[in-house]
């Protein structure tokens, strides 16, 4: 199988999206196209050679993974904590030059409890403003409760008090999960525990498939809490380059991010988007044109590359350049405003198709 060829500690997968927004992990390694460089691609030429016999023509599925890929972290099981690979990551200087010098600060998650953790030290009924705008509150919603417990149900329910006791029962709940899975080095200031700090470890929290529904289904929202707690950072550290970094997809989402100062938020804000549409261009480029070329010359099959989704404004040049037919699906609208493509209007090399693996037949449409 040749696994020296592949990455084989991280995933490959897409950053979040509309449609999901944890982004997309599909499990397997990316390529280690160094070592495929080595021997002139010659692990895709022998299988590419091999379809020939049978195929005329055959499509790369998502061609954007010979200009980069969405590579993750092999201790990560969503897609959020990825980043392109390759890419131009920031570095230290250059975050510091931006006035941005706290990096523990945007690399770590940022979990801070203040009314709620003030009421989980002293366990009493408190009003509802001691537990506002709290991370975790934002992550541990107060719907969890065991059989029993009063039900918040909007605005009805807040003018019956209610809200008072669910309020009561998600501070005893914060408590619970403070005490097992952080550390608290400052007042106020919560750390994930080392047994709990990847999602990988936060993913494996269960308890006996024969517990109680209550017990399952609050065990399923801590650990959704938890989850959502480990993403909370702005940037996320290069395992392979200290001191190198990559805006986290959609930083500006976060809680993390809500709370810095004007000045850092504007600062990061401009960084994430040159990151995804300007700063990556040149070297996807680069790196598409020394494999994509070495793919198509190993046969004489027609090759069609799928360029829909996230498209980096690099890939229709490259593909021009080349010679790569595109595709266009009539109900994924690449068009704005518009519900369906309309064929007339596609580009020349286009390969135009009703439906693709990622919508429904048209049978069922």
């Amino acid at each position: 199988m040749e696994p020296h060829l592949f990455r084989m500690d991280k995933s490959t997968g897409a950053p979040p999206d509309y449609f999901d927004p944890n982004g997309q992990n599909w499990g397997f390694p990316t390529y280690d196209w160094d070592a495929m460089a080595k021997d002139d691609y010659g692990w895709w030429r022998r299988r590419l050679s091999h379809m020939a016999q049978y195929f005329s023509a055959y499509r790369i599925d998502h061609v954007l993974g010979f200009f980069r890929i969405w590579e993750i972290p092999g201790d990560c099981t969503t897609g959020r904590l990825g980043y392109f690979r390759p890419s131009v990551p920031l570095s230290k200087a250059e975050l510091e030059s931006r006035g941005l010098w706290d990096i523990q600060r945007l690399t770590e998650p940022y979990v801070r409890a203040r009314g709620a953790y003030v009421a989980a030290r002293r366990p009493r009924r408190l009003p509802p403003s001691m537990l506002a705008h709290t991370d975790a509150q934002r992550a541990f919603p107060p719907r969890l409760r065991p059989p029993g417990a009063p039900v918040c149900a909007g605005r009805a329910a807040r003018l019956r008090g209610d809200v008072l006791h669910s309020c009561t029962f998600l501070v005893c709940l914060l408590a619970q999960v403070a005490a097992r899975f952080f550390e608290e080095p400052t007042p106020g200031c919560f750390r994930f525990r080392a047994q709990y700090a990847s999602e990988a470890q936060i993913s494996k929290i269960t308890v006996r498939p024969d517990s109680p529904r209550w017990l399952l289904d609050e065990t399923e929202r801590v650990r959704t809490g938890l989850m959502r707690l480990r993403q909370n950072v702005v940037l996320v550290p290069d395992p392979e380059s200290p001191g190198a970094y990559h805006p986290r997809f959609a930083l500006m989402s976060t809680s993390s991010f809500k709370e810095l100062p004007p000045q850092w938020r504007d600062a990061l804000a401009w960084l994430h988007d040159d990151y995804l549409f300007q700063r990556q261009d040149e070297l996807w480029r680069e790196s598409a044109l020394r494999k994509l070329p070495a793919l198509m010359g190993a046969t004489r099959m027609l090759v069609c590359g799928e360029d829909l989704g996230f498209v980096p404004e690099c890939v229709e040049p490259v593909m021009q350049e080349l010679g790569l037919i595109g595709l266009r699906i009539q109900r994924m609208s690449t068009e704005k405003g518009a519900e369906f493509n309309n064929p007339a209007n596609y580009p020349f090399l286009t390969v135009a198709s009703p439906s693709c693996h990622d919508v429904s037949p048209m049978r069922l449409w």
